[in-house]
């Protein structure tokens, strides 16, 4: 897995790379240590508890991540899983494109694993539902928090397109404020023991 951190919005000035080569779950996790590092994060505190605002929707980005380990084509030789970081956007890219049989409109409603092996070892350790429910809690985890959905392409690769909310300091910006209001509900929620 390789991740970079470009200056601006076109892959010219290369800010910060890594490359990661641990092991599918280590890579997923440095990768997501290389994302917290490289986007911001907006704190605010009210009453005696401090909330942390993401510029964007780390469940999702997990989720993306994941999906573009278990789903990349193997047998492409020397070509990565690419984390791409810009000013304006994070990319997410997996070699190989949709599985066959797969079409773009399929996206969030069949369930087709390109790597049965590494999905049942991801299953295991819950990192994923094998249910076919990547794309669809993406998209619907992004705009219930209030960040915008992911966007999807697919051609020798398959890319998650993520945009960022607008943090800022001096005020709170409609998707801040929709985040805030989520983290509280979720706070609220008293949990069931069964």
């Amino acid at each position: 897995m390789t991740c970079l951190l470009f200056k601006g919005t076109s892959k010219v000035n290369v800010l910060d790379r890594k490359n990661f080569a641990g092991g599918i779950v280590a890579d997923i996790e440095e990768s997501m240590r290389f994302i917290e590092r490289n986007t911001r994060t907006a704190y605010r505190i009210e009453k005696l508890q401090r909330e942390d605002i993401t510029q964007y929707p780390v469940a999702a980005l997990r989720e993306a991540l994941t999906n573009a380990v278990m789903h990349r084509n193997w047998f492409i030789e020397g070509a990565n899983v690419f984390v791409e970081i810009f000013e304006d956007r994070i990319e997410l890219s997996s070699p190989g494109g949709l599985p066959k049989g797969m079409l773009p409109e399929d996206l969030g409603n069949k369930n087709l694993r390109r790597n049965p092996l590494i999905a049942a070892l991801l299953h295991r350790i819950a990192f994923i539902e094998k249910a076919g429910t990547g794309i669809r809690r993406m998209r619907d985890g992004a705009r219930e928090l209030g960040y915008p959905e992911p966007t999807f392409a697919a051609d020798n690769f398959f890319t998650a397109l993520f945009r960022p909310i607008t943090l800022t300091d001096e005020k709170d910006t409609p998707q801040v404020l929709a985040i805030l209001h989520y983290k509280r509900q979720k706070k609220r929620e008293i949990p069931h023991f069964a």
